[in-house]
């Protein structure tokens, strides 16, 4: 069987790991032999498995991407604001002509608005 395994191997170039390898032994070959035993004769005759390459997490950015200059000579010369709009969450604005005119727009949605997402 370990004859099998390394032929399978050897056909696929080497990129054929335990499943797969098992995969083609049982409609192809006809053996029926566990996941297990493949793993192991395989580990046994030294064929390596497939390894998967590691992906990069994150996105790679400049150090200054608008060149900003946050050095200040004097005091109160510098005042950083972030300007951002956010959609509330769940929460819209309505305004009906059908309604009576004390209740023409209303809020809809949570009663005390939620804390900003990290």
């Amino acid at each position: 069987m370990t004859e099998a395994i390394v032929g399978i191997h050897a056909a696929s170039r080497g990129t054929y790991g335990t499943r797969r390898v098992h995969a083609e032994l049982r409609p192809g070959l006809s053996i029926h032999v566990s996941h297990g035993t493949v793993e192991l004769l395989k580990q046994r005759a030294g064929l390596p498995g497939n390894r998967r390459a590691r992906t990069k997490h994150g996105t790679a950015s400049v150090a200054d991407l608008v060149e900003r200059n946050l050095t200040r000579h004097a005091r109160d010369q510098l005042r950083v604001v972030d300007i951002t709009e956010h959609q509330p969450l769940r929460a819209r604005c309505t305004a009906r002509s059908s309604w009576t005119p004390s209740r023409d727009a209303r809020w809809v949605g949570p009663s005390t608005p939620r804390p900003p997402r990290r």
